[in-house]
């Protein structure tokens, strides 16, 4: 049985990355799972999804000013690293079933990314870099009205931080369909997908 391939959407929260993901599903000629990181994240009990009750082992909030624009960083724990190394573990098991997987992902610990690299290395990855103006992201944060002001703009200043794409979409005025496009091309065409390989190489990881 052949393995699956995996498309990972890095980017901020409200960036667009669950509709662009549920785009992709639809345009692909293959069967492609939407295994985002919400599905894992939302796992853990209700106190440690909470801002004002999450034990610090799960992980710790900073609220910086910056330009005088709130910028909310998440900083993980041991707990949620582990939760998030399993995560990609689970998705390593359907990758190995031959099951093809879409990630959306915030990615906000460097240790998060190179246990990644470490785990799909076997996989054929695509890194995909999802970006939006600082305008749209606050904007939507506000429509959603269960973010903290600041959660967006703080996400897309931090989980870029240690990447390298194979592609990079910005959704502040193109719609989830025609960013999909771009995406289902490249895996679907003759796109050779560099980041991952590029990122180990980096980061010095051996497999």
């Amino acid at each position: 049985m052949d393995k699956g391939k995996i498309v990972i959407l890095n980017g901020a929260s409200s960036a667009g990355k669950t509709s662009l993901a549920k785009a992709m599903q639809k345009q692909f000629a293959d069967t492609f799972l939407l295994m985002g990181i919400d599905m894992f994240w939302m796992t853990m009990p209700e106190r440690q999804l909470d801002l004002t009750t999450v034990a610090a082992n799960f992980y710790t909030w900073v609220e910086e000013e910056i330009d005088d624009k709130p910028f909310l960083r998440i900083l993980p724990g041991p707990v949620l690293d582990q939760i998030m190394f399993a995560r990609y573990g689970a998705i390593a098991v359907y990758l190995n079933a031959g099951f093809n997987v879409i990630a959306d992902d915030v990615t906000w610990s460097r240790l998060w990314l190179v246990e990644g690299l470490k785990i799909l290395a076997p996989f054929e990855t695509y890194f995909v870099g999802v970006y939006a103006d600082d305008r749209v992201l606050s904007h939507r944060e506000i429509l959603r009205g269960d973010r903290l002001t600041g959660w967006a703009r703080g996400s897309q200043k931090w989980v870029h931080e240690h990447l390298t794409y194979d592609i990079i979409l910005d959704s502040s005025v193109i719609g989830s369909q025609e960013l999909a496009l771009k995406v289902v091309a490249a895996v679907e065409g003759n796109f050779v997908p560099e980041a991952a390989a590029t990122m180990r190489q980096l980061f010095e990881i051996t497999i």
